[in-house]
């Protein structure tokens, strides 16, 4: 299975309350955000402030703000990546 379709099958999973897809999900999409976000500041000129890190952390948080996706319906895994 190709890592969106894995991505996919642990939201799905995780929206019928499977504790152990929840926490896949959250190690598959961090590792995959962080992975974009360090390709992406590799890209930019070197007076950005933040690392790869960071930037995924302030993502989350930003997304976390927003409520929790499961009860919402969710945005899905195009959302994600």
């Amino acid at each position: 299975m190709d890592p969106s379709g894995d991505i996919t099958h642990l939201i799905s999973e995780w929206k019928r309350g499977d504790k152990s897809a929840e926490n896949a999900l959250f190690e598959a999409l961090y590792n995959r955000l962080h992975a974009k976000a360090l390709h992406l500041l590799h890209s930019e000129p070197r007076r950005q402030s933040m690392g790869p890190t960071a930037l995924v952390h302030e993502a989350y948080l930003r997304l976390e703000g927003e409520g929790d996706a499961r009860h919402s319906g969710g945005p899905g895994a195009s959302a994600f990546y």
